[in-house]
């Protein structure tokens, strides 16, 4: 069978416009999936603080409204092509991020917060690292 112009044509435009949308629909579907992993990570470090440190209702806002705007700080860097900027971004959302802890968390939390996260660790492994 050969297909005439006007058929082949109108072929053509549908398969484009049944590619953009199967297209629109996956994207849509995992940026709804990264908000969603971006949340559920700082939902847990969150519900990890509040049974592991015990802090109180005040903490506990602080914490959560912090681990949000991290982990989504994290996402949108995550986007960037240079892997050194990324890096960098990173540890300086990570440091800020450590800082307001530390700010709202009594020393015995802050301790145990940064076993958890292996910052502590870090801290043993490198003992230069303030020079």
């Amino acid at each position: 069978m050969i297909l005439s112009g006007k058929l082949y044509n109108r072929l053509a435009v549908n398969a484009l416009v049944v590619t953009v949308m199967l297209f629109l629909s996956i994207f849509s579907s995992a940026q709804a999936h990264s908000i969603k992993l971006w949340e559920q990570r700082a939902n847990s470090e969150t519900s990890w603080i509040k049974q592991n440190l015990v802090v109180n209702a005040k903490q506990y806002e602080i914490v959560k409204v912090t681990n949000l705007g991290y982990y989504c700080s994290v996402d949108s860097i995550g986007k960037i092509s240079d892997k050194r900027i990324v890096k960098k971004l990173q540890q300086e959302l990570k440091k800020n991020k450590d800082a307001r802890f530390k700010a709202i968390l009594n020393e015995s939390q802050f301790e145990q917060y940064l076993i958890h996260t292996g910052g502590e660790v870090q801290r043993v492994k490198s003992p230069f690292s303030n020079y």
